[in-house]
């Protein structure tokens, strides 16, 4: 017979041996992860039951070589608490409005009071929906505010040019005008401290709900993080025996899909050794050591 056919011969057959032995690993494999799926789903739902983040679906793939890939959705609003109720950095203070002067015939009041007032209040309105009452009040309080200084401003500028012109029967009477303006500027300068002693206590109490809700979010993903991460390793080390279609030098990884949701790597990856799922399998290693083998990044 010609050595070629023979090759050929035997090649094909090989290939037809390899691919069905393949198909029937593959099959195997599929009804061990189906298995393992359900009880993963049944353990995870139970041990993050009491969570404020709780698991919610699983999906499994195989690659070729590489192992089992587990891929879990969470709910819950702990990890986002921090963006949806509209909570990020508190705004600058509103500027300080300056209503000394320089004296009673100054040419110009020196009055910082520039559209940054409106511009803050629309960032903290914006931004911290709960107060939306208290600051509509300061939007209007400041609002008034600006037109009045406004208005004391132009009056003083009038009243000074008028001094300076006048003769000494008038200039007595522009003094006690000056006078009663500068009575006037007294009660705004008031107005204005109230205003920014209101817009401190506003900035002040949205500070502290920031950091308190920082710290749920944070406390929510640590506790749900430990649950998962015991209940994973446990349930591995109790049923991993079923993945026996798996080779030892592959690997058997969860992805926790989007839980970092306010980082720029969003998932939360855990990589085990399928050999030292069937150690710990055996009692060889502990759920503790297994934890400790695994590779866990962000991605």
């Amino acid at each position: 017979m010609n050595i070629n056919k023979i090759v050929s011969t035997g090649i094909a057959a090989l290939f037809v041996v390899c691919t069905a032995h393949g198909a029937t690993n593959y099959q195997e494999l599929s009804k061990e992860l189906e298995i393992m799926n359900s009880v993963l789903n049944t353990a995870l739902k139970q041990d993050t039951r009491d969570q404020a983040i709780k698991f919610r679906s699983m999906q499994t793939s195989y690659l070729a070589n590489q192992g089992v890939v587990f891929t879990l959705s969470t709910t819950g609003k702990a990890t986002r608490v921090f963006f949806e109720n509209g909570f990020p950095a508190p705004p600058e203070p509103i500027p300080v409005i300056d209503l000394s002067g320089s004296g009673v015939f100054s040419h110009d009041m020196e009055i910082e009071l520039q559209e940054t007032i409106h511009e803050a209040l629309d960032s903290v309105k914006h931004h911290f929906s709960g107060s939306h009452d208290r600051l509509q009040d300061l939007r209007s309080e400041s609002r008034d505010l600006a037109w009045e200084v406004r208005e004391y401003e132009r009056r003083k500028r009038d009243l000074n040019f008028a001094l300076r012109n006048a003769e000494v029967s008038r200039a007595k009477e522009l003094k006690e005008d000056l006078k009663e303006l500068e009575k006037e500027l007294v009660e705004l300068s008031k107005k204005k401290a109230d205003i920014q002693a209101y817009s401190a206590k506003i900035e002040s109490e949205q500070k502290a709900l920031i950091e308190k809700k920082q710290a749920e979010s944070e406390q929510a993903k640590k506790s749900f993080l430990a649950s998962f991460e015991e209940g994973v390793a446990d349930t591995l080390c109790r049923f991993g025996g079923g993945l026996r279609a798996i080779p030892n030098n592959e690997n058997v990884s969860f992805v926790l899909r989007g839980f970092n949701r306010n980082h720029a790597s969003q998932d939360k990856i855990y990589v085990f050794k399928v050999e030292d799922v069937k150690k710990c399998v055996q009692e060889k290693i502990k759920v503790s050591k297994l934890l400790a083998n695994a590779i866990v990044y962000d991605f």
